[in-house]
């Protein structure tokens, strides 16, 4: 059970976050590096974009990666007119740089919903996107080294088991070593979910972007939105660094950038951004292809602090958990509302401050409204820079744990994962707003994009979601109710 803390007065708000930050052991000042931003390569594969800008559709998606692709896949197979604009390139920043896992471990009931709905989808997604996306139904493998651990485990498979579609059970120390290929740690026993799944970020939103297109929908990358146009309090298109779109609905999934979009109409978005660091690893003392894929299970060691992905060509993924959290404009701004967030999630986040980090935070995302299109245009593809002791860490320990010692590092990367103050994402129209959506804050956004993607253009099209959408409106943070954190 997460810590409650309940923060009234602001400057004793602040008072009790340093407290809280400090007796949690966060090095704020003195753990710094994995928080830089500057212009990055997409890891994507690369998708061939429009030439001629419409002057009327019926809706306009903002933002390439899975979320937003899907959507516009979704509303274009359902008959609309549909544009879909990227101020870079397809999946260029956080959907094509995750590990790629589709799982829910330990997530909160209320999530589950749509966890579970997005699998059930994920299952003919080969056959809709007729496009590589690298979806495999694997499984999951996830190892306890103690028994506080496992217990906890099956406190979690005790309380969701009712949930349809929610199958994960414990298993012994022997079924564990079975199905994580002997790995070479002391695991007392483990989870397996066998609906867990795996797909590959490198292909996934550009072959539904390419769907997308053979479907009939109009794709413009390096086009940055920089101003939705409304009318009496209504969504009439948008304004892009290309010309305007006239248009009776927009959807926002700009990931990192959502939130100063939406300052831009006057709209609060409380929203933080933390990176992840992944390495791909080759080897030629493990045969990974002598497995068939469908049994390549991804492993999580869950209190040594490794997560494993096997990949193709005989390479793995090693993500190693340590997720920094830059001390941001935005974090500062909303501070108290992250409070119980930040909380929940210490072990998982490290904030740092770094000044060149805020500043560039400040410069290029938080005065987003008086720069306009400039930020986006400088940077169409913004990554994190990776931090190496965790994951060099990580790579060791893999060795230590497989005795694969010709093991060669092939790439390392970092990306972005998005959250808000309860770990629940924006999914919802705007009140306010006539024709404006959101879907942003998608911290396991893969897992449930094709759930998410249907939501939204069910909502764009007036029609009841499959699922309950209550906890995910946009206004939730705006009307003093108690925030609840959401695993």
């Amino acid at each position: 059970m997460s810590e409650q803390v309940h923060i009234q007065d602001s400057t004793v708000a602040y008072g009790q976050i340093f407290k809280h930050l400090t007796r949690s052991g966060f090095a704020v000042l003195k753990n710094r590096g994995g928080v830089s931003l500057d212009q990055g390569i997409s890891r994507a594969r690369k998708v061939q974009s429009d030439s001629v800008l419409p002057k009327t559709v019926d809706v306009v998606v903002i933002g390439a990666g899975n979320i937003g692709s899907l959507t516009a896949l979704t509303l274009v197979e359902r008959g609309l007119k549909v544009v879909l604009c990227e101020k870079g390139s397809v999946a260029g920043e956080s959907s094509g740089r995750s590990l790629g896992y589709i799982e829910s471990l330990f997530s909160d009931r209320v999530k589950l919903e749509m966890v579970a709905r997005a699998k059930v989808l994920w299952k003919d997604i080969d056959q809709r996107v007729q496009g590589p996306t690298g979806y495999v139904k694997t499984g999951s493998v996830t190892g306890f080294l103690s028994e506080e651990g496992l217990a906890a485990a099956e406190d979690w498979v005790n309380t969701v088991k009712d949930i349809e579609g929610i199958d994960g059970y414990i298993m012994t120390k022997t079924e564990l070593k079975e199905k994580s290929y002997h790995w070479k740690e002391d695991f007392v026993g483990g989870l397996h979910q066998p609906s867990d799944a795996c797909a590959e970020p490198q292909h996934f939103a550009s072959s539904v972007a390419e769907a997308f297109r053979a479907k009939g929908g109009q794709l413009f990358q390096n086009c940055a939105v920089g101003e939705i146009l409304t009318q009496a309090g209504k969504v009439i298109g948008v304004a892009t660094e290309l010309g305007e779109i006239k248009c009776h609905s927009v959807v926002l999934a700009g990931g990192a950038w959502t939130p100063y979009l939406a300052k831009s109409l006057g709209l609060d978005l409380p929203q933080f951004m933390a990176f992840a660091s992944i390495a791909r690893v080759g080897s030629s003392a493990i045969d990974l292809n002598r497995f068939e894929m469908n049994q390549k299970f991804p492993l999580i060691s869950a209190e040594s602090d490794i997560a494993v992905r096997y990949s193709s060509q005989n390479s793995v993924d090693i993500c190693a958990p340590a997720v920094r959290l830059p001390i941001t404009v935005n974090m500062l701004k909303n501070m108290p509302k992250l409070m119980q967030a930040l909380v929940a999630m210490q072990g998982q986040f490290s904030p740092v401050f770094d000044i060149n980090t805020l500043k560039f935070e400040y410069k290029n995302m938080h005065s987003y409204k008086a720069n306009g299109l400039a930020p986006l245009q400088k940077y169409r593809v913004l990554v994190p820079e990776v931090f190496t002791p965790p994951l060099n860490d990580a790579i060791q320990r893999y060795t230590d744990y497989t005795a694969d010692h010709q093991r060669t590092l092939q790439e390392s990367w970092a990306g972005f994962l998005t959250t808000t103050p309860d770990h629940l994402p924006y999914l919802s129209q705007v009140d306010s707003i006539s024709g404006l959506f959101i879907g942003s804050g998608f911290y396991n956004g893969l897992t449930v994009a094709p759930a998410a993607a249907e939501a939204l253009a069910d909502l764009v099209m007036q029609r009841t979601p499959k699922i309950d959408l209550a906890l995910f409106r946009f206004n939730r943070f705006m009307n003093g109710s108690p925030i609840i954190f959401r695993p």
